[in-house]
């Protein structure tokens, strides 16, 4: 079914972040998810020597979303996803909305008590608004992408080997991101990561595979 899919590409997308990304997140799910898939922590690394490092941020918060269809996304996908994360910063910020005690009490059964709780101050932290996508996005959503003051991270996660079932999505050279792209709000010079951190595209040699990895300062 549709709702199977999805949630097998969730957990997938789970493993592949944790391993390729160093992503700690956690599935949100049910209808009153509030248009979150994924929440959690993406931390980054300290440099003491660094003029810079003292107000760096040690990690950042992510609040995504996942898309399982065979067509390409397209740009409303990525103005729900801006709107999604306004909402949530919106719902920090003003603790006595009833919209947030549901979500608090949701976010105790997943796990994640400060995932949607303005008592855990999560909106202190920086927060990256990340869209994972098993099919292409098309060239209107990476301009949507790219002209936003939203911090974003688009991730193409292309459809699982044929034949593999969904209790065995583990991490394998076939089962890896596919493509990558952040915009100047999350990696500019000006944006959450000012400039210190690069997603850039390795290459084994060995293998001839690659995928997105992680660089700082170079």
């Amino acid at each position: 079914t549709t709702v199977a899919k999805g949630t097998a590409f969730e957990h997938r997308s789970l493993q592949i972040l944790a391993h390729d990304l160093a992503m700690d997140l956690h599935r949100v799910g049910g209808k009153d998810d509030g248009g979150v898939d994924l929440i959690g922590w993406w931390k980054l690394p300290r440099f003491p020597s660094n003029p810079t490092s003292a107000t760096f941020p040690e990690r950042i918060r992510v609040v995504a979303q996942c898309k399982a269809e065979k067509k390409k996304i397209g740009p409303k996908y990525i103005r729900e996803l801006e709107g999604v994360l306004h909402e949530h910063m919106h719902m920090a910020r003003h603790p006595n909305s009833q919209h947030v005690e549901e979500n608090t009490l949701f976010s105790r059964k997943t796990g994640d008590v400060a995932a949607l709780n303005p008592d855990a101050s999560w909106h202190q932290f920086p927060t990256v608004a990340l869209f994972i996508s098993e099919s292409p996005y098309t060239k209107s959503a990476i301009l949507r992408m790219l002209s936003s003051t939203v911090p974003l991270l688009f991730l193409h996660i292309p459809p699982a080997p044929s034949g593999t079932s969904s209790h065995d999505l583990g991490i394998t050279e076939d089962s890896s991101i596919g493509g990558a792209l952040v915009n100047s709000a999350l990696a500019g010079t000006r944006g959450v990561l000012r400039g210190e951190v690069e997603i850039r595209w390795e290459w084994c040699r060995q293998s001839g595979e690659g995928r997105p990895g992680v660089w700082v300062r170079g």
